[in-house]
């Protein structure tokens, strides 16, 4: 795991233009989806967007612009074929607009690259039909040297 921060009280940072992580696959599903709740690094009228990139296993599975400053859960599907056959799923997530405070926030000393506090991730699959599936992993604000899965809720 790249591209994170030093975790702060209730949230991880990423650092830099690029971060990643790798995920368990726990099952096999119909259908995946990849949530995060996020806060993004925005300064008015000095940098008033954040984009960010989700490449799962080499495909692009969300592109978005966030243009406010709240803190909001934002989500994405991965289609079944993207992680067929893998026991693990390699997320890649890119910021564009990543950049200093130190840069765009007046008496800021902090040189860090930013875009994002990341205050949770949940991987989740569903299947169609009758049978149930099994709770999502959820990874919780954890240094990235320790940012384990833990199955079922927070």
């Amino acid at each position: 795991m790249e591209g994170w921060s030093r975790p702060e009280r209730d949230y991880t940072f990423n650092l830099g233009h690029q971060a990643c992580l790798v995920l368990p696959k726990l099952f096999d599903s119909d259908q995946y989806q990849l949530s995060i709740d996020v806060w993004p690094f925005i300064v008015p009228d000095r940098l008033p967007v954040q984009r960010i990139e989700v490449i799962a296993r080499g495909a692009q599975v969300m592109h978005a612009a966030i243009d406010n400053r709240a803190r909001q859960v934002i989500s994405c599907e991965i289609p079944p074929h993207v992680i067929e056959d893998c026991e693990t799923v390699d997320v890649a997530f890119r910021f564009p607009d990543a950049a200093a405070p130190a840069n765009v926030t007046e008496g800021s000393l902090d040189t860090r690259i930013l875009a994002f506090a990341f205050f949770s991730l949940a991987f989740s699959g569903r299947r169609l039909g009758n049978e149930a599936a099994p709770g999502p992993v959820i990874l919780a604000r954890r240094p990235a040297t320790e940012a384990t899965p833990t199955k079922g809720q927070q």
